[in-house]
């Protein structure tokens, strides 16, 4: 049995979804471990398990016991003493690098990564669409938009601000959705529609209101908490999906259904990140658009 680890937010529960899909269409025995999300973890993340918004979702959890025969996470007395006594043990296979295609050859084990390269997730993006459904939108507000963004040609346009901003995490995700970025990409995106309507998605805008004043965009921010997921709902209603640095707008992007889509990603989610030339081959192969942080298209 292989066990893949579910942890982070929703874009990366997705990620994690997406690969044990994988799996299991590739006739593997697979299950979730999803005890990252329980009461009783002391972790600091106290996130929710946001992947069960999706409505009808079906997916096998391993048990504890299942979990323990990799994971030297046993409580019990003896379980402590005998960790003191001889040290710990530990199977789990933990990703190290962007595209690891050995797991492809494993039967069982615990798998701790994000699994977010295209060339696990790009390869059944299709079967993805069916399997996730979002939520029934809920607001007069949601159900307007919605109707708007099926009806023009819609540009949604993400933008990570909150903790993104914090000292602790200029260093990680700073720098990579520029101004220059999202000029560029909107400059492309114009290129291809002939009436574009700007939709700008953010968690918290009134930072960038004041950019944004006398200029045709509507901004998006009322989605909280749980409700977040409408602002992936609706993103992925949109003609043109421009990326944050941000799995969850990748989400909304690949969850994307419309024939006469675009959809526009950063060359990086992250500054620890050297995408390799395999990466963006398969991402541009599947419909991406890449741009860098000085607004350079990829080619």
């Amino acid at each position: 049995m292989l066990i893949i680890r579910v942890m982070g937010g929703l874009g990366n529960q997705l990620f994690q979804y997406a690969f044990y899909v994988l799996l299991q269409e590739m006739g593997k025995e697979v299950c979730l471990d999803i005890s990252h999300y329980a009461k009783e973890n002391d972790s600091k993340d106290k996130r929710p398990l946001d992947l069960l918004l999706f409505q009808n979702l079906s997916y096998k959890s391993c048990t504890e016991k299942e979990k323990l025969q990799y994971l030297d996470e046993g409580k019990t007395f003896w379980n402590k003493v005998r960790r003191k006594l001889f040290g710990s043990y530990n199977k789990a296979l933990i990703e190290d690098r962007q595209f690891m295609p050995e797991v492809f050859d494993r039967e069982d084990g615990y798998l701790q990564g994000y699994w977010n390269s295209e060339r696990y997730s790009g390869k059944i993006e299709e079967l993805l669409q069916k399997k996730l459904q979002f939520p029934d939108l809920t607001g007069e507000k949601n159900s307007e938009i919605a109707k708007e963004l099926a009806k023009c040609e819609s540009i949604g346009i993400h933008v990570r601000l909150g903790a993104y901003l914090l000292p602790e995490n200029e260093k990680l995700f700073g720098g990579i959705c520029t101004e220059e970025y999202y000029q560029s990409a909107i400059n492309y995106v114009k290129k291809s529609c002939k009436n574009p309507v700007l939709y700008l998605f953010c968690e918290d805008a009134s930072s960038i209101r004041k950019k944004l004043k006398g200029k045709n965009v509507k901004i998006i921010d009322w989605n909280k908490g749980k409700d977040s997921i409408f602002d992936m709902y609706l993103m992925s209603l949109c003609k043109a999906n421009i990326c944050a640095n941000s799995t969850f707008s990748l989400w909304a992007a690949k969850l994307n259904k419309r024939t006469d889509r675009l959809r526009i990603r950063p060359e990086v989610l992250d500054n620890q990140v050297i995408q390799d030339i395999e990466e963006v081959e398969e991402l541009q192969k599947n419909g991406w658009l890449l741009i860098n942080k000085s607004g350079r298209i990829l080619d």
